[in-house]
């Protein structure tokens, strides 16, 4: 499976490279596409470092244009004001996290390491991108942890829903009560016109991004895929060496 990954990328560069060399190459055209795709197979084959370097090449200018990217939009990852976040404004490292209380690796990896850094490092704050993907009931969790994010009292919301198996109403009408959270005033908040353009913001700024599933981290003008948590204490390690 990892060699196919490899490959895929691979074949996708020769099918631009046959083209693209004809173009560059009008010559081609007297000995026929045939021949010369023939020749530039040969080529390739004898010579798959080429295809490696393209590869390369192409990885480097993804990352630089992810980073400027990451970049341009930083106010609206770190800045917006109106997502809960946990930890000192003034924090030496802040963390975005897209998350979905429904997404499993959120639930078995991402949050117990959030809950863990966030104790152990208290000079860095995480904010939390709610972008429900996994249909209606994780629009509800969202709406819900949002309105307590209102009240002060998103945190414990949060743990409570990523801990729960069924993520259903009483679920998570459990979590707010447990939180001692005003349920008639969340209610308000979570149905609110303000709760529904933030989750639209996020799913946007998601997609423009690049962001593609849950959970999802930013830190600085780093994106972490997945719960690749080794890579998100890296990346804060190197942000406070900056």
């Amino acid at each position: 499976m990892r060699i196919l990954k490899r490959l895929l990328p691979l074949l996708a560069a020769f099918l631009i490279l046959s083209p693209a060399l004809a173009v560059a190459n009008p010559a081609a055209k007297d000995t026929g596409d045939k021949a010369f795709e023939e020749k530039v197979h040969a080529y390739l084959l004898a010579h798959p470092e080429v295809l490696l370097a393209m590869q390369k090449a192409l990885e480097e200018k993804d990352a630089v244009s992810a980073r400027a990217t990451l970049q341009k939009q930083a106010a609206r990852l770190f800045d917006d004001g109106r997502d809960p976040s946990v930890g000192p404004k003034d924090a030496k490292v802040s963390v975005v996290l897209f998350q979905d209380y429904q997404c499993g690796h959120c639930k078995a990896e991402a949050a117990p390491a959030v809950i863990k850094l966030l104790a152990a490092q208290p000079d860095v704050r995480f904010v939390f991108k709610e972008l429900p993907i996994f249909g209606q009931r994780s629009v509800a969790a969202a709406r819900a942890a949002i309105a307590a994010a209102r009240q002060g009292k998103y945190f414990g919301v949060f743990k409570a829903l990523m801990a729960d198996t069924v993520l259903d109403d009483a679920a998570i009408k459990a979590a707010l009560t447990d939180a001692g959270i005003d349920l008639k005033r969340a209610q308000a908040d979570a149905e609110s016109k303000e709760t529904k353009a933030l989750l639209d913001d996020n799913a946007k700024l998601a997609g423009e991004i690049g962001v593609d599933g849950t959970p999802t981290f930013v830190i600085g003008d780093q994106m972490v895929l997945g719960a690749d948590i080794e890579e998100v204490e890296r990346a804060i390690a190197d942000r406070k060496k900056k």
